[in-house]
C-alpha cells in the first residue's frame, strides 16, 4: 500500500513536473518573441516615426477600392490620366505613417508627368489580408491582376525594396507589357545582403510572427500591438477574427532571403533603370550593381541617400524617367 502511494505520489509529481515544464517553456517563447519583437522595432524604428515634414500638399491624391480575387483593395491614383501610366509597388514599410508620407510625396511628384496608380498591397494598410499563403510570386500574380482588371496597358512599373523584388520577377514575366522598369534599393543576390540580419528578421522573425497571432497563450493586445506596427494597420481596422488571416503575411518575411540571380539572367528585356541610396544600410550598393550585369541595357543612378532613395530624392526620380522615355521615342 507504501509503494501504491509512494507511485502515486511521484505520477502527481512527474505531471506537475511537466505541467511546470511547459509553462517555462511558453513563458520562455513568449518572452523571446518580445525580445524578437523589440530588435526589429529598433532596427525598423523609422518606419514607425511620425512625419515632421508638412509643407507637402497632398490634395491631388484620389484613394479607390476595387476588389481583386475577393479581396478588396485600396489603391491611390494621382495626375491626369491621358498621361503615362505608372504603377508603383510599395515595400514593406511602404504603408507606415512615415513611409506613407514618403509615398505619398513621391506620388505627388511624379504626378506632375504620369499618371500614378499605387495599390496597397493584401494585407497592408486598408487592403484586405489574403486568405492563403503569400510569397513574392503570390505578389506578382496579384499585381498583374490588378493591372489586367484596371485596364492599364504600356505602363512604367516602379518598386522599391521589397516591391523591387515584386515587380523585378514580374518583369522576368511580363516584360513585353513594360514600358519601363524602375528598380530601387532591392538586391537579388544574397551575397549583396546583410545575411545574419536577413535570416533573423526574416525567417526567424516571420516564425515569431506567425506564433503571436495564430498562439492563443498571446493576448490580444499584444497582436494588435503587433497588427498595428508591423501591418500599419488603423487602430479602427483592426479585426481580431482575421489574426489568423494576419499570420499569413508572415510567409513573406520567410521565404524573402532567398536568391533570386538565375530567375533575373537573361529573362527581362524590358528598359530598365536602377535607383540606389549611396548610403544604404539596409541593402548596400553591390546589389545596384549586381542587377545592371543580370538585366541587359539597364543602367544604375546612385542618390546621395539612404534606403530610400526615390523617396528621399522624387524630383530627381521623376526627371531620370522622364528622359529614360524620350530616349525610347
Amino acid at each position: 500500500m507504501l509503494q501504491d502511494t509512494m507511485s502515486a505520489d511521484q505520477s502527481k509529481l512527474s505531471i506537475l513536473h511537466t505541467k511546470t515544464m511547459g509553462i517555462v517553456f511558453l513563458i520562455t517563447i513568449f518572452i523571446i518573441s518580445l525580445l524578437i519583437s523589440a530588435w526589429f522595432y529598433s532596427q525598423y524604428s523609422w518606419y514607425f516615426q511620425q512625419p515632421t515634414t508638412t509643407d507637402v500638399s497632398y490634395d491631388s491624391i484620389t484613394t479607390k477600392e476595387v476588389t481583386v480575387d475577393d479581396l478588396k483593395i485600396y489603391y491611390k491614383t494621382a495626375g491626369n490620366i491621358h498621361n503615362p501610366p505608372l504603377v508603383l509597388i510599395h515595400g514593406t514599410g511602404g504603408s507606415y505613417e512615415l513611409g506613407e508620407h514618403l509615398n505619398n510625396k513621391l506620388i505627388n511628384e511624379l504626378s506632375k508627368q504620369f499618371y500614378i496608380i499605387a495599390p496597397e498591397l493584401p494585407g497592408y494598410k486598408r487592403s484586405e489580408p489574403p486568405k492563403q499563403e503569400v510569397s513574392s510570386e503570390y505578389f506578382v500574380k496579384f499585381v498583374h491582376t490588378f493591372i489586367k482588371q484596371l485596364d492599364v496597358s504600356n505602363y512604367i512599373l516602379v518598386g522599391q525594396s521589397s516591391g523591387g523584388k515584386i515587380v523585378t520577377i514580374y518583369a522576368t514575366q511580363y516584360s513585353d507589357e513594360i514600358k519601363l522598369l524602375v528598380i530601387a534599393d532591392s538586391a537579388p543576390a544574397i551575397k549583396d545582403r546583410p545575411v545574419v540580419k536577413y535570416k533573423l528578421a526574416h525567417s526567424f522573425g516571420g516564425s515569431v510572427i506567425q506564433y503571436i497571432y495564430q498562439s492563443t497563450l498571446v493576448p490580444d493586445k499584444f497582436k494588435h500591438f503587433t497588427t498595428r506596427y508591423l501591418l500599419a494597420r488603423p487602430d479602427g481596422q483592426i479585426d481580431s477574427s482575421n489574426y489568423q488571416q494576419y499570420a499569413v503575411m508572415a510567409g513573406l518575411y520567410k521565404n524573402n532571403d532567398t536568391d533570386y540571380t538565375d530567375e533575373i539572367k537573361n529573362n527581362i528585356t524590358a528598359p530598365t533603370i536602377i535607383i540606389w541610396g549611396e548610403n544604404d544600410k539596409e541593402l548596400p550598393l553591390t546589389g545596384a550593381y549586381t542587377l545592371e550585369k543580370l538585366i541587359k541595357g539597364s543602367e544604375v543612378f546612385v542618390f546621395d541617400a539612404g534606403h530610400t532613395a526615390m523617396h528621399t530624392f522624387p524630383d530627381k526620380t521623376r526627371e531620370i524617367i522622364s528622359v529614360q522615355l524620350k530616349a525610347q521615342n
